[in-house]
Formats: C-alpha cells, structure tokens, sequence
C-alpha cells in the first residue's frame, strides 16, 4: 500500500474482546488497557483520528465487534464511517448489556458490509433487530479470474488439500484428521496435504502422527494457489465457524469440487452433490459421509470442477476491490450533495434476501 502513496500507520493489536466480568473485573480491564497504551506511547483511536481527519473511516474486523472502539471514536467526532465484518460467532456473543454497546456502534455506521449473508443474520438475530444499512461484498482473491487449471493425473492416489490458518476453533483440521484416521479411510489410496500456518500448526502435527496417517504431510504457508491445485484434485475444509472462505472461492475458481461443513457462507457458493459436497455439522461423523460422497464419485470430480469453476463466477464478482470502490464513492458523491447514500442495488452475486 505504501508503494501505492497510501500513508500507512501502524498500530500494536488490541487485546481480544473479553468475557463478561464483575464491575471491579471491567474496571481492572480498563485500568491495564490504558496503562498499556501510555506505555507504548500509541494515540488513543480518537486522537488517531483527529489527526488525521478523515472524510471515511472503513473499519474492517475479523468478526463483527473487534472495530467498537473505533466506531464510537467517530461517532464522537461525527466522521461517517462503514464496517465491514469477515466472520460471526455465536461464542462472541455475552450479555444483553453487551448487545446493548454494540447495536448503536453499528447502526450509526453508513453500511454494515458483511462477506456472507449468514454472518449479517447471525448478528441481526443477537441483536434482535434488523440492521437497515447492510450490505454483502466478496473479499478479494489471489488467482486469476479466467484461470484454467488442468486437473491433475486421474491415477492414485487422490490428492486432496486443505488450504486454510492453522487454527482447530475455527477451521477444525483435528476433525479432518480424526476422519482419516478411522480404518476405511487407511485403506484407501489417499493424501492430504495442508497448507497454511498458525498457532495450532504443531499440535496438528502432533496429532497426526499420534494417529500414525503417514499419507498427511504439512506444507506451511504457499503463495502460488493456482500450482497446489495443479497437483490436487479437492479442497477439505471441516471448519467450525467461517465468513466466506477465500481458499473456497480459490478452489472453485481453479476447477476443482470441495467438501466443506455448513456453516456461513460455504452453502451461499456451494451446491451439494454438483459443485462439491456439504457436511451437515462440523462433527467428525458428519464430515466423515461428505467424504463417503466425494469418495464414490471420484470418477465425476473433474466434471463437478467444472461445474464448481461456472458456479462461483455467478457467486463472486471478477474485481471485488474494484466493486468495493465503488460502493465507497456513492458516500463521496452524496455527500458533496447534502445527502446520505441509499442502499446499493444488490448484483446477481449478492442476491441473498433479507
């Protein structure tokens, strides 16, 4: 972004969001969160802003409450701002009190941007209320748009790859790994390679060589998306909670089917038993008969990757950056103009109702 002439600030993370705790707890809370700002030196987020005087402030969170602080500081300084919220779990959900700071934090927002239409209801229904400013965009992704990937070699074994943050809470790779550990799947001519790091990246290999899968190997993180599916003929991701995962929409862009768990926006891009297959839960026995399906249809898969590689170029659009933009102008235009920007017409990838 610096290269791009964007001025760049960069801030120390701030501390994941707490539990509910006692009145003495939160204050405690408070106390050590502003000693640890004074003693890092770091503006306050209002101050941050003040600073810089924005026209918009874009405020993009994990899942859908990390930016509060920040959303309060420019409701307090009246500059517009917009949200944008990757992923929604019920496990960041506490107390009424809490769905009480959070709901004007986000209804004083421009838009709510939400990856998956499952990740707007899920808030909505902890909040109880409607959020009129929604919208859905797509995150951008890291292949080529009109890309061909051949399919590999139809000989043994069947390559299968899990592209995804080495992380159990959220992508679930020990229920993959439980699943090929039961005594069907050891019989069968099949590798799984993993690609990708995070904190759980030991622990899952220790966990695979606890149950002795010498056909799972783990690669760490790889740039090149488009060589990993030269080689591998579907994507496994049994994750738990999710927004839209971009090594989905990656796969399917390559040509090539998944089996994912039903959770957020995986069945919005997915159709079962035509594009890849959908796990009801994300249980070991649940993921273990998607399996059971991609399996029996392993002659099919190169034709369910074309069907797959169709299907989410109807789901996504060809530049969501480009699409993202031009969101954010309609609130420039219409400021110039006294007025606050209407809710945008959803394209034919957005078409989730409310």
């Amino acid at each position: 972004m610096s290269t791009a002439g964007v001025q760049v600030i960069r801030r120390h993370a701030p501390p994941p969001v707490p539990p509910p705790a006692s009145a003495v707890e939160r204050t405690r809370r408070w106390v050590a969160r502003k000693l640890v700002s004074t003693n890092r030196s770091e503006p306050t987020e209002q101050e941050t802003l003040q600073q810089l005087q924005p026209k918009l402030v874009v405020i993009s969170q994990p899942t859908c409450v990390e930016g509060i602080e920040w959303m309060l500081a420019c409701q307090q300084l009246s500059i517009p701002y917009v949200t944008i919220a990757q992923s929604c779990h019920e496990m960041l959900f506490h107390s009424d009190e809490y769905a009480d700071a959070i709901e004007p934090a986000l209804c004083g927002a421009l838009r709510n941007y939400f990856v998956a239409n499952d990740t707007r209801v899920r808030m909505e229904n902890f909040l109880a209320r409607s959020l009129p400013n929604a919208e859905i965009v797509r995150n951008p992704f890291n292949v080529s748009w009109d890309t061909t990937v051949p399919w590999p070699s139809t000989d043994s074994p069947l390559k299968l790859a899990n592209v995804a943050r080495m992380h159990i809470p959220s992508k679930g790779q020990e229920i993959l790994l439980q699943v090929l550990s039961l005594e069907k799947w050891r019989r069968r001519d099949v590798v799984l390679d993993l690609f990708g790091k995070g904190p759980n990246e030991r622990r899952l290999q220790q966990l695979a060589a606890k149950l002795e899968l010498n056909n799972v190997h783990f690669h760490g993180h790889v740039s090149g998306i488009e060589d990993i599916w030269a080689e591998h003929h579907a994507l496994l991701l049994p994750s738990k909670y999710e927004g839209l995962p971009i090594a989905l929409v990656e796969a399917m862009l390559c040509g090539r089917p998944a089996v994912v768990t039903n959770v957020s926006g995986n069945p919005e891009v997915m159709q079962d038993g035509q594009t890849g297959f959908i796990a009801a839960a994300p249980t070991v026995n649940a993921f273990d008969s998607a399996m059971e399906r991609l399996w029996e249809s392993r002659r099919q898969l190169a034709a369910m990757g074309q069907a797959a590689g169709r299907y989410i170029r109807t789901r996504v659009p060809a530049d969501p950056v480009g699409d993202f933009a031009d969101r954010l102008l309609l609130f420039s235009q219409d400021s110039t103009q006294g007025e606050v920007a209407k809710p945008r017409e959803q394209s034919v990838y957005t078409n989730e109702t409310k």
